[in-house]
């Protein structure tokens, strides 16, 4: 049986890697048969054909090896889970929704490639940390932070508030984020030019990272002293970068505001599927609402409270106060706070330095980073 299994296994590499070489274009290390075969609404492919991720990483790694640049940038997939999971190489409904958000990945790789004139490498996000990239002088790593990867001779690039706005650093996305010589290196071509600009197309467009539920007439007459945007539990800014947990900061909110009369909303993440379970000791005396667009919700009120969501970099378009509790890339410009009733009071009572917020949106968008369009 193994040695049937084997000559399988023997045969189905071949098969793979004659559709690799079918219609080989020069600007690409790799790529995956799925994707070279356009068969874009069928998995027949990569549920029978390439059954195995112990497959993928031999074809990956025999063209890294065949690769004579010693420079790459690797590109995700936009078809494939991000994560690994038991369905690996199946597409389910919600990654189908969501490749809309997934797409922008491959433009930002190929703006990468033609500026610094390197091959793509197109591989799953779950098998990178799997591949070894020590020999090249530098890789264009999607996804990762300095910080927490073991690619020393990584750059970073990362998908940020709307689905077209990547960072570029050495040191990584989010609080690690810093401004570098390759955060400014990808702006050509870039259409927007002005903060002004931009901010009208992203409302005229309304425009978000993740699609909303829509639903205009939820709030039409509310006024809320604050919202809280709330997180997925098992966000990486909210592991990594706070020190508390979004029910650690619902406790207290619902405290803060039952002690000092404030009326509040919650908005759950889109992604939060089991939120009622996780909130259910608050579902009958706190509002939440899984639905409606994130530009209606900035309208009812001039507070927007989160731990260190990219909602609230989204929030500084429309002149929010923003309290965060958590590191952020754009904490510079917003009121932090801690579980301290004194503290998250005077967070409320902050106003927003416009000039200071203008000059922070216009060097992170318009002057450095990549804006596609």
């Amino acid at each position: 049986m193994v040695k049937i299994a084997t000559l399988i296994v023997d045969q189905i590499y071949k098969l793979s890697k004659f559709f690799l070489c079918a219609k080989k274009e020069s600007q690409f290390i790799s790529l995956f048969p799925y994707s070279r075969c356009k068969l874009t609404t069928n998995d027949y492919f990569l549920k029978y054909l390439i059954p195995s991720r112990l497959l993928y990483l031999k074809i990956l790694k025999e063209d890294l090896s065949c690769s004579k640049n010693k420079k790459v940038v690797v590109s995700p997939l936009s078809f494939l889970p991000f994560k690994c999971s038991r369905r690996i190489l199946q597409l389910s409904l919600e990654n189908k929704l969501h490749e809309c958000n997934r797409r922008p990945w491959i433009d930002a790789a190929k703006k990468i490639s033609l500026t610094e004139d390197v091959p793509i490498l197109y591989c799953p996000l779950f098998l990178i940390d799997e591949l070894n990239f020590s020999y090249l002088d530098k890789v264009w790593i999607p996804h990762r932070n300095r910080i927490d990867s073991q690619i020393s001779n990584g750059i970073f690039y990362m998908q940020m508030v709307f689905p077209f706005f990547f960072t570029v650093s050495e040191s990584g996305w989010g609080k690690e984020f810093t401004f570098d010589q390759y955060s400014s290196h990808y702006t050509k071509g870039n259409k927007f030019s002005s903060v002004d600009e931009l901010r009208v197309f992203v409302k005229k467009n309304r425009l978000t990272k993740i699609r909303q539920k829509e639903n205009k007439k939820l709030f039409k007459n509310d006024n809320y002293d604050f919202v809280y945007i709330t997180q997925l539990p098992h966000d990486y800014n909210v592991l990594n970068n706070s020190d508390y947990t979004p029910l650690d900061v619902m406790k207290f909110l619902v405290n803060f505001s039952k002690s000092n009369s404030f009326r509040f909303l919650t908005k759950i993440h889109p992604l939060h599927k089991n939120w009622k379970e996780y909130y259910k000791q608050f579902l009958s005396h706190v509002e939440f609402t899984n639905e409606g667009h994130l530009h209606d919700i900035f309208k009812i009120t001039s507070n927007i409270v989160l731990i260190n969501s990219g909602v609230g970099a989204e929030a500084l378009f429309f002149s929010k106060n923003i309290i965060i509790f958590g590191d952020t890339d754009y904490d510079e410009v917003v009121y932090k706070s801690d579980l301290a009733e004194k503290n998250f009071r005077n967070g409320l009572s902050n106003r927003i330095d416009e000039e200071n917020v203008e000059n922070y949106l216009e060097n992170y968008y318009i002057k450095n980073n990549i804006l596609l369009s």
